[in-house]
């Protein structure tokens, strides 16, 4: 078994993960008076926020059951997210024993290709067909629409995921695509290293998916873990709570064993086996 460890090792026991441990039951209830008040303004930044909490969870000293609650709710904000700005039936969330019905309204803040993925993410982590199903059928116009500005790499990775999930003919032409436009200059050096080697990197583990080769999955996944670290782990990265793991290569090893029964012979805390292999059931 290959272990790929952290760089700049995490101390469960640190300070703000504590902290935001100890805010999270103060921090819910705030979230159920925004809701109440401004859904539609307040769900984007909610689900970037359930996002870290997500984070902060995972890397804590918390029994899995609990780290998975979190994990459930940080799903549950950022489907909605995309359930109330583009979908036409809006959702019920219930947070705390309080449940909230809240309307389908268009919106743009919040609605990017990054915001996009995150949610498909984390629906495969969880396994949620339906949200992956909804979120796969969202057509790229709301998206372009969206104050974060729609590359062409970032519509062409859009349209792979959403093509391969819908079972379409096309998934090989559309991965090479987005592979060729990801591999190109994106509009700043931050966000070209960041395709380079995060979003090109998922792609490539796709593609072994694609061919069912788990040999090459599992090469790729090193490669994937390597780069993942090269990332996040640099000093002025390092203290991202993105960086402390991977929904999206995580969401490939779930995509691999569920579909494939790919082994996966890969060790780190930036893939939770425990999340891939369901060890909470």
């Amino acid at each position: 078994m290959k272990t790929i460890p952290r760089k700049y090792p995490i101390d469960p026991n640190n300070i703000i993960i504590n902290y935001h441990l100890g805010e999270f039951d103060g921090w819910l209830d705030l979230c159920i008076k925004a809701l109440h008040l401004h859904p539609t303004n307040i769900i984007g930044t909610l689900a970037r926020e359930a996002h870290n909490h997500a984070f902060y969870a995972l890397e804590s000293t918390l029994s899995n059951a609990e780290k998975l609650s979190r994990v459930r709710l940080c799903h549950s904000f950022v489907l909605a997210n995309f359930l109330i700005g583009a979908g036409k039936d809006g959702v019920k969330l219930t947070i705390k024993n309080t449940e909230i019905t809240l309307l389908s309204e268009r919106k743009r803040d919040f609605m990017g290709f990054e915001d996009w993925k995150t949610a498909y993410d984390v629906c495969m982590v969880m396994r949620d067909m339906k949200g992956l199903q909804f979120l796969s059928t969202i057509d790229e116009n709301v998206m372009r629409q969206a104050n974060q500005k729609l590359t062409e790499y970032e519509l062409a990775h859009f349209r792979l995921l959403s093509h391969f999930f819908t079972g379409g003919e096309n998934t090989g032409t559309l991965l090479i695509d987005a592979v060729e436009k990801g591999m190109k200059p994106q509009e700043n050096s931050t966000r070209t290293k960041f395709v380079d080697l995060i979003r090109v990197s998922e792609m490539f583990l796709l593609q072994c998916i694609i061919e069912e080769d788990e040999e090459k999955f599992n090469i790729r996944l090193v490669e994937a873990l390597k780069n993942h670290k090269k990332y996040w782990e640099t000093k002025s990265m390092r203290h991202s709570t993105n960086g402390y793991f991977s929904f999206g290569l995580t969401a490939l090893c779930v995509m691999a064993v569920d579909a494939k029964k790919f082994a996966i012979n890969v060790e780190s805390p930036y893939i939770p086996r425990w999340l891939i292999f369901r060890e909470y059931e």
